[in-house]
């Protein structure tokens, strides 16, 4: 700022030194140039030169200001853009990883109910036929329901992003049923001892 200051000084000194010599000029057309005139014009012809040189040196100092401010807001846009691609790889990392535990807990409680399933199904071929054509149905609906639990579990651990956040309701639903369908035909048969 204070370059242009410095530079717009100059300016008005120039204004006035052509101001100046164009009355010398106007003046010499009237009268006889003396030696004095003469020595008045080469002066505010150097006057002239030098606010020249002095308005170019000031105004390649407010270019180069410039530049420098340019250099820096680039310097600082590329930091910032750097910051904010790390910041969303982070981001991405945390949400795989969040992802990837969501599945391998699913899966694990899956994998439980699996085995209480079967040892159920043994439950129910001691208690003889009429046992198995009485729960026949209700066991095929919960396999049924786990692999339809399985088949989210595939989708949602290929999902990018926070793509897989809109499936895990779902899939927490999925597997809630599963569980409870689970529970019932569990305490039903406990009852039917």
């Amino acid at each position: 700022m204070k370059l242009i200051k410095n530079a717009l000084h100059q300016i008005a000194a120039l204004a006035i030194a052509a101001v100046f010599v164009l009355g010398m000029d106007s003046c010499a057309s009237n009268k006889n140039t003396t030696a004095d005139d003469q020595s008045v014009k080469e002066t505010v012809k150097d006057a002239d030169k030098e606010i020249s040189e002095n308005i170019q040196n000031t105004a390649d100092k407010v270019a180069g200001k410039v530049d420098e401010g340019a250099k820096e807001a680039r310097d600082e846009a590329d930091e910032l853009s750097k910051e904010a691609k790390e910041e969303a790889n982070d981001m991405k990392a945390e949400t795989n990883q969040e992802r990837d535990e969501f599945v391998a807990k699913i899966r694990k409680d899956r994998e439980e109910l699996g085995t209480k399933l079967d040892r159920l199904q043994s439950k129910i071929d001691e208690k003889g036929d009429q046992a198995k054509a009485k729960y026949k149905d209700r066991i095929q609906d919960i396999k049924d329901q786990q692999d339809k639990l399985d088949n989210k579990l595939e989708e949602v651990g290929n999902a990018t992003g926070d793509a897989w956040k809109d499936m895990k309701k779902d899939i927490e639903d999925t597997a809630s049923k599963v569980n409870d369908s689970f529970k019932a035909m569990s305490d039903e048969l406990d009852k039917d001892n």
